[in-house]
């Protein structure tokens, strides 16, 4: 069953990622640079400072759950001592 599962679960996420991949590309593509306004150099700069920030963020919070899954492994590796 193991072997079987493994396979599908890959090959299911690989549909997903593709299907959500080609469709956030076309919703940018419709609301893309094309159809906005231009921004002036201040709104340019805080407007990459503001992106900066979210991507900052998201680090660290992907590094706190690596951290957290290495702990738990870790602890799981451990044998118990009774």
């Amino acid at each position: 069953m193991k072997q079987k599962f493994i396979p599908l679960a890959l090959f299911f996420s690989l549909i997903v990622s593709i299907t959500l991949t080609s469709v956030s590309a076309e919703i940018e593509f419709e609301s893309g640079p094309l159809h906005e306004v231009p921004l002036d150099e201040r709104e340019q700069e805080d407007r990459f400072t503001e992106d900066i920030w979210i991507y900052a963020i998201i680090l660290v919070i992907v590094f706190i759950i690596i951290r957290l899954a290495f702990r738990v492994i870790k602890n799981r590796m451990n044998p118990k001592k009774d």
